[in-house]
């Protein structure tokens, strides 16, 4: 192989056309791009500790949601980034040639390069040995306090504690999570390697490496224990203790909570097809029943405490599933925030203690003071969101004493006010659709590209829900509960029957027997015109009114994220056949002259239907009862039409009040299985016979009941329904 040497006498000569006018600005960037990289993944967790617990209580899905989910992707990837480059053996900020390298000072020497090649020059060194000798002195400095920021990626790669998944079948890729650990750890074990040296720099990284470990480890921890799919957080308290503690607690806010809790642990809403014990259901359902009745006889105040046991569920749920809470109430959970508390501010005291190695230290002297600085604000404020959030309460009634009385006394006084919920509920107007709505070029293009539902968006609005909706939903449940205990299943399967033969008018039955999305939007629609017909509106007209609004935004704005009916794909179809008529009605009386015509039965059009059952209202003296009654028994079937991950997974969005309005009615038992219990010895015995393959299933099913129903013969429904329980 040629060998090619190069004179050291022509070193300046050879660098001196070495410059092509960029050698500023790369200088520049290489020296940069590393801190640039390692602030801005600070940033990403500070703002993800931040605004990532505040997703749940807003709708502004651009200037929250949308930040979070880049902000969580980039995350990691950046990390990652960092990490390699940390893992370089050079140090990429100081190689850059200068234009003038007789005025280059080499860190920790004092002297220039042309001073230190004058050494060189009557020695055989090539020029590998000569560069690996300045290399040692050159990673004096700033490669060993780099060092330290491999450990603190590692921490932020634990993620904030208010984050832990952005979506919920995160939970389920747990693995993925660990191997994270497992390939970063290795990669940052080797930058400490490959930058080891015998001075105290070294020591500290090696120190700030458990709370990395730990960090990362524990949210690998929390994402497993969520992948089984019946996880019901780290605290747990049986019924005696909740009952015991509940009667005893004074404050008002606490004592609410622990109900939520209760009521969370006989449900557990975000497990689908859970099956409650029979008993407690009866008396959680009972129990709850008692409260809204005594609320509703005590007024609009005390109303609102019925659906605020639902946000605090609701919270309670959104921090076991999204979130580290929890983590802290635990035995290991303490010692290792201890333990990674103590090392981070270890690190940051003995930083200031130590000597520092000559060289610059500028730049990476700051920059490692913010890493850890920044790395105790988030333990710290993580610390914090777990003893403010309602599973603390939880945590102190399993473990009294003065701590814990004392966390009760702040939690009263200080949060009990807090927003839980964005509060918002959407409304869509069809009819007002009809009129501003021009399909102009711009808004093709929008449909085309983001969808009718984006398009459809900008025409909907956000309000804020009215105590008069609550109540009315309230007092329409609470009477069908009294009817018996079985009166309130209906619901989950009928959309405006019972209303319908409550107040019997069948002429109405068939336009809640047509397919459920073209149902809703004839009765939008003739509510709407009823509405305006009004000449006083009281606040149940109102509540009617809002409840029409809020399910056609749903049917029409959310169909993916509530999937309770078929998408509306007659909607253009019947926007031109309605824009037609809008457009001859001046005003609102003329729409009601308009509809009270005469109609042809014969005619589906949207148009001729909306008219038919207007016709029909408008002869009816409580037409609002009707159509109140019929709103809330379509909402409450929308609730139910679609599994709870949907509900669950509105939670971070701000939430939805229909979500609200689905675990309020398993509250009055509605939309959960019941476990069927039958005797331990029959079933056991049951069991041994069905797995003696030596006979016939028939004269073992026989046998094993003839034993314990002698009189009786079973049925095959009744054996079929065991042998699935079984």
């Amino acid at each position: 192989m040629t060998c090619i040497r190069v004179c050291l006498t022509d070193i300046l000569n050879c660098f001196s056309g070495y410059n092509n006018g960029f050698e500023e600005l790369r200088k520049i960037w290489e020296e940069w791009d590393l801190r640039i990289l390692v602030l801005f993944i600070l940033f990403t967790q500070l703002y993800l500790h931040f605004f990532g617990r505040h997703r749940r209580k807003s709708t502004a899905r651009v200037l929250v949601n949308v930040n979070v989910w880049l902000l969580y992707l980039f995350s990691d990837l950046l990390a990652t980034i960092a990490l390699g480059k940390l893992s370089k053996a050079k140090d990429d900020g100081d190689l850059a040639i200068p234009k003038d390298l007789s005025k280059v000072d080499i860190p920790g020497t004092n002297k220039t390069l042309p001073q230190i090649l004058e050494n060189y020059r009557d020695t055989n060194k090539t020029w590998s040995q000569i560069f690996e000798d300045l290399g040692d002195t050159n990673k004096t400095m700033p490669q060993i306090l780099r060092g330290l920021w491999a450990p603190v990626i590692l921490f932020c790669l634990g993620g904030p504690d208010t984050m832990t998944v952005l979506r919920l079948e995160e939970n389920h890729l747990w693995v993925r999570h660990l191997i994270g650990l497992f390939t970063q750890g290795l990669r940052t074990v080797y930058v400490l390697i490959i930058n080891w040296n015998p001075n105290g720099l070294s020591i500290l990284a090696l120190l700030l490496l458990i709370p990395g470990i730990i960090k990362y480890g524990e949210r690998v921890w929390v994402i497993r224990s969520r992948s089984g799919g019946k996880y019901q957080g780290f605290i747990k308290l049986d019924e005696t203790t909740i009952d015991e503690t509940s009667n005893s607690v004074s404050q008002s806010n606490a004592k609410l909570v622990l109900q939520a809790y209760s009521c969370f642990q006989i449900l557990n809403p975000h497990i689908d097809d859970y099956e409650c014990n029979s008993k407690s259901l009866k008396s959680l359902v009972e129990r709850f029943s008692k409260s809204v009745d005594e609320n509703l006889a005590k007024g609009d105040t005390d109303i609102e405490n019925s659906f605020k046991l639902i946000e605090i569920e609701l919270g309670l749920i959104y921090d076991m599933l999204f979130s580290k809470v929890g983590t802290v109430f635990t035995v290991w959970g303490i010692i290792l925030r201890s333990i990674s508390f103590s090392c981070l501010v270890s690190v940051l005291v003995s930083f200031f203690l130590i000597s520092m190695p000559p060289g610059r230290v500028e730049g990476d002297f700051l920059i490692t003071i913010m890493l850890l600085v920044g790395a105790i604000f988030l333990e710290i404020a993580g610390i914090l969101v777990q003893l403010v959030s309602d599973w603390v309460i939880v945590w102190a009634r399993k473990y009294p004493g003065r701590l814990a009385n004392l966390v009760l006394r702040v939690h009263e006084f200080l949060i009990p006010e807090r927003k839980r919920w964005s509060g918002f509920m959407g409304q869509f107007s069809f009819l007002n659709f009809c009129e501003e709505y021009k399909p102009t070029r711009y808004r093709k293009m929008v449909q085309s590209l983001c969808g009718r539902e984006k398009m459809l968006s900008r025409f909907g609005s956000l309000s804020a829900v009215q105590l008069s909706v609550k109540k009315l939903i309230i007092k329409q449940l609470l009477e069908k509960s009294k009817e018996g205990s079985d009166a309130l299943q209906p619901l989950a399967t009928k959309r405006g029957e019972w209303s319908i033969e409550k107040y019997k008018c069948p002429e109405f039955k068939w336009s809640v027997e047509l397919e459920f999305n073209r149902s809703l939007v004839i009765w939008h629609l003739a509510t709407h015109v009823c509405y305006h017909s009004e000449y006083v509106l009281t606040d149940e007209m109102k509540a009617a009114n809002i409840l029409s609004n809020y399910m056609m935004y749903l049917l029409l704005v959310c169909p993916s994220r509530f999937p309770f009916c078929n998408k509306y794909d007659k909607f253009m179809e019947d926007y031109d056949i309605l824009k037609e008529l809008v457009s001859s009605w001046s005003n609102e009386r003329a729409c009601e002259n308009q509809l009270e015509q005469d109609i042809d039965l014969r005619d589906t059009t949207v148009a001729n239907q909306v008219q038919h059952l207007f016709k029909g209202l408008r002869e009816k003296a409580d037409r609002w009862e009707i159509m109140r009654n019929v709103w809330v028994e379509m909402l409450c079937y929308a609730s139910s039409q679609f599994p709870s991950k949907h509900h669950v997974e509105e939670l971070r969005h701000g939430g939805e009040f229909l979500t609200h309005v689905w675990l309020l009615l398993m509250h009055f038992g509605v939309g959960r299985k019941v476990e069927r219990n039958f005797p331990k010895s029959r079933k056991d015995e049951y069991d041994s016979l069905t797995k003696n393959t030596g006979k016939d299933f028939d004269d073992l099913r026989d046998k094993a009941f003839d034993k314990y129903l002698p009189e009786t013969k079973p049925t095959t429904s009744y054996l079929v329904e065991l042998e699935g329980c079984v």
